[in-house]
């Protein structure tokens, strides 16, 4: 399953929140990648939990003011 949503809140606040809640759901983090280049932000969360992988990736332009979160779902 994915999803797309989307938020004015900052990129940092977002990742911070997503980061948190999985770990409290107790999935532990797989790859945790921050990146900010001239402006541009995607950071990319990956978890997983017994046959449950779940990968968030945060991604906001320079010039925009809303941040994307694509949130996909995976059982193995």
């Amino acid at each position: 399953s994915t999803f797309i949503l989307r938020s004015s809140d900052s990129s940092d606040a977002i990742t911070d929140w997503y980061q948190d809640k999985l770990q409290n759901l107790g999935f532990s983090t797989k790859t945790f990648v921050k990146t900010k280049q001239n402006g541009n932000v995607r950071n990319i969360l990956v978890v997983a939990k017994e046959k449950t992988n779940i990968a968030v990736e945060i991604k906001k332009n320079a010039r925009d003011t809303i941040t994307t979160i694509e949130i996909r779902s995976t059982s193995t």
